[in-house]
């Protein structure tokens, strides 16, 4: 494109493009040029500007702004929702759509003696391809005799991630995830 833009104009001002350098990392950068004249001679007048911290602080910027805008309808939604399980709805469906998971399951504490998992509330691109996924976790009652991320959280009081389903999921779960594609938990 710039050598396109070269031959086309005479002057480019701040031209946004993106550079490769050896080892492959991209650098976006200003680039302006003007063909002038040093008495008989042609020649291009060139100035280029590295943008790449810019551009990555201006990303970092929008995310962190939408997540705030997340945060904000989530708890608009939690405050005005009939019930618990409709508030964890709407929330799973945002932060799915937030991180463009396909797939998504909110994991309820249930108050006993001993603690127990139950679910019912998810968020699924793809309703048939996840459908065995989500029937077989919905019939699983997660216990602290049985290994699984839900049970890691709980125990730790901290969120939990893998990208390891098949070594930090529950064994049932696990084998299935990786038939339908989950290669990450959290």
């Amino acid at each position: 494109e710039l050598f396109r833009r070269l031959d086309e104009q005479q002057t480019v001002n701040n031209a946004e493009l993106d550079f490769f350098t050896k080892s492959g990392e991209v650098r976006h950068c200003l680039v302006s040029y003007e063909h002038i004249s040093l008495g008989a001679q042609a020649c291009l007048l060139w100035m280029v500007a590295d943008i790449t911290l810019r551009k990555e602080t201006e990303q970092a910027l929008q995310r962190n702004t939408a997540l705030i805008k997340l945060l904000q309808e989530v708890s608009a939604a939690a405050n005005e929702a009939e019930d618990v399980e409709s508030a964890l709805q709407f929330a799973i469906e945002r932060v799915c759509e937030f991180t463009r998971w396909e797939v998504g399951h909110v994991y309820l504490l249930a108050r006993s003696e001993k603690p127990q998992f139950i679910s019912s509330v998810w968020h699924t691109q793809d309703v048939e391809k996840y459908a065995a996924f989500r029937a077989l976790s919905d019939q699983i009652r997660f216990s602290e005799n049985e290994p699984g991320l839900a049970y890691k959280a709980y125990l730790t009081e901290s969120p939990a991630w893998t990208d390891q389903v098949s070594r930090d999921l529950h064994p049932a779960r696990a084998e299935l995830a990786g038939r339908v594609g989950v290669k990450t938990a959290y």
